[in-house]
């Protein structure tokens, strides 16, 4: 397997994040968006989740506007 190159011509570091829940699918986002020019970061996401998850802040809002009984 050959090693993967930044766009400044570097090896890319290896980022390893632990868990898929809202904190580690934010960080990955975020990480992500701040390394869009450079492509700096190979990043890995490790969890026992099967599926990505879901901001559970947001449904509360979601839940008064669709029941509108908040």
């Amino acid at each position: 397997m050959t090693p993967r190159i930044s766009e400044s011509g570097g090896k890319r570091r290896k980022v390893v994040v632990v868990g898929l829940g809202m904190v580690g699918i934010a960080f990955a986002e975020q990480l992500i968006s701040k390394d869009k020019r450079r492509k700096e970061y190979q990043i890995v996401l490790l969890g026992e989740e099967n599926y990505v998850a879901y901001n559970r802040v947001g449904l509360t809002s979601f839940f008064c506007i669709t029941v509108h009984s908040c």
